[in-house]
């Protein structure tokens, strides 16, 4: 069974929000231009930031999830499974990269559906984008599937209203959407994606076999 931390990204995003509203209340003290200026260079950057932050920690569970059923569906084996066997395609599966992990887990793992698959891709590519460059700007691929122009300068992720509001148009809901809002859909649409995958991914069963409660050599 997937083993999603719903619990914990409900409590990180009721984290941000309480830290948002903290600093919406602060800013009420200050003047209209302080308050703008504080708003806009420094608290909304931050808490969209920590928005992102959210977002990713999300990608890289479901990920890691979905590695862990691929490697035991029956879409290519129905025998039972050795627990060796299960780390070598957790390995295999791994180590694969870009279109070829993407070919396999669709192979592997047929309950999700194509609105399912994009919004994944989206937010491996949101996630991609935040992790690896260097200024917090969005790839051309995410751009491209937000249906964003790739031949302008962006802010950064945390900055940009062009990407909330592609992120706003990508999921259906307010194009003028915050961030707040835009994690809060994408929370409840991958929710609906684990259970899709817990209840149309059939799994091989384990071999008996002895297991080690060593630390160390103990295996999932």
């Amino acid at each position: 069974m997937l083993t999603v931390n719903t619990e914990l990204i409900r409590s990180l995003v009721g984290f941000v929000k309480a830290e948002e509203q903290a600093r919406q209340i602060a800013r009420s003290s200050m003047s209209p231009d302080d308050a703008y200026y504080r708003a806009t260079f420094h608290d909304t950057p931050l808490t969209n930031e920590l928005y992102l932050l959210v977002l990713l920690f999300l990608w890289h569970d479901i990920e890691k999830e979905m590695l862990l059923l691929a490697a035991r569906s029956t879409a290519q084996n129905t025998t039972p499974i050795s627990h060796d066997e299960y780390g070598k395609e957790i390995r295999r599966l791994a180590s694969l990269k870009g279109e070829k992990i993407e070919k396999e887990l669709r192979r592997l793992l047929p309950a999700l559906d194509a609105a399912a698959w994009k919004l994944l891709d989206v937010l491996r590519l949101l996630a991609n984008s935040f992790k690896h460059n260097p200024f917090d700007k969005p790839s051309s691929a995410l751009l491209t599937k937000l249906g964003l122009g790739e031949n302008l300068n962006y802010a950064s992720l945390s900055e940009s209203g062009a990407i909330r509001f592609g992120l706003g148009k990508f999921l259906g809901i307010n194009e003028e959407a915050t961030f707040s809002e835009i994690v809060d859909a994408v929370c409840k649409r991958c929710s609906g994606i684990v259970l899709m995958l817990e209840a149309g991914t059939p799994l091989r069963s384990f071999e008996h076999a002895r297991v080690s409660l060593n630390p160390a050599t103990f295996e999932r």
